[in-house]
């Protein structure tokens, strides 16, 4: 009697682009923005940007920094 021993594994997908974050550090945005520590440390204590604390990690959502950009005037006034 012959036993089908073949190791059968699903498939795997890479995707070639990288995943975009959930949330960033601080030195995150800024890299991701141009935007100083001190501006957005501004607009963390003003309640415009919406930052998490873990520990002593800073964190602000993607889709936070999304709004938080989104609000920002626009230099074409509108």
């Amino acid at each position: 009697m012959k036993i089908d021993r073949e190791l059968r594994l699903p498939e795997l997908s890479f995707s070639k682009e990288p995943a975009s974050p959930h949330a960033y550090r601080i030195a995150g945005i800024c890299k991701a923005t141009g935007l100083g520590r001190t501006s957005i440390y501004a607009a963390i204590k003003s309640g415009a940007l919406i930052a998490r604390r873990y520990g002593r990690c800073t964190l602000v959502l993607a889709d936070d920094l999304a709004a938080f950009l989104a609000k920002l005037p626009t230099t074409n006034g509108r």
